[in-house]
Formats: C-alpha cells, structure tokens, sequence
C-alpha cells in the first residue's frame, strides 16, 4: 500500500499557463489561465484588430489555424502571446499559412527576457514540492511500519515474572525426608513459581537509591506494602541476569539464608532494555559494609559465621525426591556452586543473620554437566582475591571438577570468616575490617599476582594470636586453617594428594555447635 501511493505522489504534476488577456476576451483581464495554449489573433496586416486570450485542450486543433485575413498564433510559454512580438513579425516577413509559427519565431519567444524566468521557477516549485511530498510519505510510512514492529515485538517478547506467594520457610538438610510430603505443592520452598503476565515492575515504587557501579543500580521500593530491593542492569549484564534468575527458578532453593527471590523483570526503554532482579530488602546492607561499621560480639559473629555456612551448605547440596517422585517430574535440586562468594555479595537482615546473595556467575550441577564444568574452570570467575588454590592451576582433570568447584567456595567461605571474626572483640580488643591479603597484594590484585601469593608462596591471611586466649575462637581458627589449605601441594612440581577440606555442611554443623554452647 505504502509504495502505492508513494507512485501516485512521484507522477509528474503539470503547471497552468498564464496568457495575456484582451478586455473583450475574458473576464480575468489583463491575464488568464489555461492547460492548453495561449493565442493571438490579428486581421490584416496592419493590425487593424487584435485579440488576445486562452485556448482550453479540446479547441486547440480548431483554434490554431491561419486563414487569408485573420492570422492566430498559437504558443506554450509564459505571457507569451505579445501583441509586440506580432507586430515585429509582420512588418519583417510574410506569415506562413500553417498552424504552427516558423522556427525562428519560436525561438524569439523563447528568448524573449520575461518569459523563460516565471515559467522555470513554476517547474522548480513543482519538483520541489513532489519531492517533499515523497520524502514525507516515505518517513511516515517507515514509523507506521516501525510502531507496528515494535508493538509486536514487546507483545511476542511479553516477559513472565516469577512470584511466590508464601514466605521463605526453612528446610533443614538432615530433616528433609520427612519434611518433603508436606511441601511437595505451593510451598514456598518446592515447586516452580507461580507463572504471572502482569509486569511487577510497574507495581514497584522506587524509593532511595542504595548504590550503583558497574553492574547498574540497587534500589529500595515498596510492592505490596512491603520493602524489596531492585537491582536494575542494563543491556551489557543480561547474561548475569538471566543467571541469576535461572538459579532462583531452582527448585528447593528458598532458605533462610539465601536472598529471598520476589520477582525479574524486564522494561522495554525505547531502543534498550533494563533488566530487573526484585528481592527481599537486607536493611544492614552488605556484610563487608557491616563489618566495616559494627564491632561483634562472640555471639553476633558466630551469628554470622553459621548463617553464611548453613546458606552455602544448603547451595552445595544436592535434593532428590521422596518415594512419590520419579526421574522426570517432581522435587529436585541440584547442587549449586557460588563461584564469587565474598563479603560483599553476602547481606545482612534486621535480625543479624547472614544471607547469600548475587548468583550471577552461580551453576547448577548435575551428572550430565562435568563437560561444561571443565570449560568454565578455564575462565576462572570471580573475584581475584578470593580465588582458590585449585583455580590457580594451570589443568584440571574432569573427573575432579566438581569437588574442585566446591572447594573454591569453601575456601571463599573461609576467608570471609576470617573477616568476619576479625570484629570480634575480646577483652575489648577488636581489629580493623580489611579484606583477604590485604597488605600482601594490592587494592585490585592481577590473576598472577594472586597465584604468586596462595599457590606459589603458600602464604595465608594471618590469624590474630588473640584467637589462642578464646575457646571459640581457637576452634574457629581451626576450621578456618583447615578449610583454605589447597587439595593438593606441590613439591618438586610433582603433585601430592592431601586431605580434602571440610565440606560445608561440616563447618555449619561445627559453627551451630559453637553456638548453642554459648551462655545465654
């Protein structure tokens, strides 16, 4: 249709012809207007009479004929029918008894000064005028037909948000058995999420912005009367968000000490997109940033520390169904490996808790993903300064890949109590927040650096000789010493199996344990 009538507009448009008008000729003295020609008539040769005027289409042929004493010229040009042209014609030549006048007559009219510059700027004017008209049909059909592409776009590529209904309930690893027959449904722990068309961005308000960096912005809002925290990202970061949310659609994933899951979302921005992940609101913000501002007590630290182990433990555990599950349907969970586990992707509640948060470099593992496992090992994600010793070597055998994945967090989660516990005052004695290797590396440590420090050198955070005089911080040493060793060591570039570090669950077990020992 748009190229239809983008024809029509580019048919070439013909201009009226103006003439000189005699007074008893036409009413439009001293000029008229015609599409067909302009005409003068003289009887006799001595201009006894004269006439001027128009001649319309349909009368040309019989109009614009030359008898014995009336002679009609008939001509195409602007004013062209001049009463002193005529006169100089007659007085120099004998008039030809044809229809049209001789050649050296038309060109005399043609370089007559006043009738070629009216005529030209008339046909410019035109032209010019077409092609607006061309150049403004074409643009408007282009945003008519971009406006129908973009309404069907956002209509095909309608978001589906993820919302659960129910509040995070806590599902303890060794109760689970008995605890899955009465989640199996809508708990907010089991299941898929309840699958919604309704964007929930436009249902957020948001209220302060937390921070902002290079991953976009966190901010705080209010949906459905409550606080949630919206982290917005843009175009650069959608594979991390489409990560992230990937790990919360996980089955079982809900726990205390993992960042409660509200809803993602898109917004369409014109020409760009803004990506939204919408959780649960930390009112203490990260735990770097609360260590940094709060000294601890054993107890608010130890707090910390098994909330941290419990969350990781719980991602590290791999949840099959009970008797009324099978292989293709049902309650499952694989296990999930953090990959940049730290300080400042954990967050705090109101309450003091540890909550583990920022799942955008997460995995989940199963069986029939050792492959990828491997070629992911070779990009070595994550924070430099937490990475493992088993991510510092240069091959890995695949067989081993997944232990060695789970070994990088819980070497993270170690460090992180190292941090954690550093605030812990005894005897009214705490030390400053500072992070891993702190005055080892500098403030942003190359890949090599690191490796020069943990793997080569051996070298580790130092533990505070304050911990000795303490009971629960001696045991917490332990764990820490225990954890961050690398699973194998190298003497003579030849390498050496040693023991396998704690397992998660191991050190949040020991850490509870710790805690219920405290006097209340």
């Amino acid at each position: 249709m748009y190229y239809f009538v983008f024809l029509i507009l580019c048919l070439p448009v013909s201009s009226p012809l103006i003439c000189h008008c005699s007074p008893d000729s036409c009413y439009d003295y001293p000029t008229c207007i015609t599409e067909g020609l302009c005409i003068e008539q003289v009887i006799g040769s001595e201009l006894t009479s004269t006439t001027q005027g128009c001649v319309p289409p349909d009368l040309i042929a019989s109009t614009c004929s030359v008898y014995s004493t009336i002679h009609r010229f008939c001509c195409d040009t602007y004013l062209c029918n001049n009463l002193t042209s005529i006169q100089l014609l007659l007085t120099t030549t004998e008039f030809p008894t044809t229809s049209n006048p001789p050649d050296y007559i038309t060109t005399y009219y043609n370089d007559y000064p006043t009738s070629d510059l009216p005529s030209a700027l008339v046909q410019v004017v035109s032209t010019l005028a077409v092609l607006i008209i061309c150049i403004v049909g074409c643009i408007t059909a282009f945003i008519i037909s971009l406006t129908f592409f973009r309404c069907w776009w956002r209509k095909y590529h309608q978001v589906i948000h993820l919302e659960y209904k129910n509040p995070p309930q806590r599902l303890d690893i060794d109760e689970l058995s008995s605890d899955l027959d009465s989640t199996y449904g809508t708990g907010s722990g089991s299941g898929m999420a309840q699958l919604s068309q309704v964007t929930i961005a436009m249902q957020v308000e948001k209220k302060k912005l937390i921070g902002s960096g290079r991953y976009g912005e966190v901010w705080q809002g209010v949906w459905r009367d409550q606080l949630v925290a919206v982290k917005i990202s843009y175009s650069q970061d959608a594979p991390s968000w489409e990560a992230e949310t990937h790990i919360y659609m996980t089955n079982l994933i809900r726990h205390e000490n993992i960042l409660g899951f509200v809803a993602a979302d898109k917004i369409d921005l014109d020409f760009s997109l803004q990506y939204w992940l919408i959780t649960d609101y930390m009112s203490h913000g990260s735990l770097l940033d609360f260590l940094y501002e709060h000294p601890l007590s054993l107890r608010d630290a130890l707090r910390l520390g098994k909330g941290a182990a419990a969350g990781l433990a719980h991602l590290h555990s791999e949840i099959k169904g009970g008797h009324k599950f099978n292989s293709s349907e049902g309650l499952y969970k694989p296990c999930i490996i953090h990959r940049d586990l730290k300080s400042k992707n954990i967050l705090v509640s109101s309450t003091g808790e540890a909550v583990i948060g920022d799942f955008g470099l997460a995995i989940r593992y199963n069986q029939d993903s050792p492959r990828y496992l491997c070629n992911l090992f070779y990009k070595r994600e994550g924070t430099k300064r937490y990475l493992s010793p088993e991510l510092m070597e240069d091959k890995v055998e695949e067989a081993d890949i997944s232990e060695i994945y789970k070994r990088a967090d819980v070497y993270s989660l170690c460090l992180v109590l190292w941090e954690i516990f550093r605030r812990c005052v005894t005897d009214g004695v705490c030390d400053d927040c500072e992070l891993p290797y702190f005055s080892c590396v500098s403030r942003e440590p190359s890949f090599q650096e690191m490796r020069e420090m943990i793997l080569i050198r051996d070298e580790r955070p130092h533990i505070p000789i304050r911990w000795s005089q303490s009971r629960e911080l001696s045991e917490v040493s332990e764990i820490i010493q225990e954890c961050w060793q690398p699973g194998r060591k190298y003497n003579n570039s030849i390498p050496d199996l040693i023991a396998p570090s704690l397992p998660s669950l191991l050190i949040k077990k020991r850490l509870i344990s710790l805690y219920d020992q405290l006097p209340n």
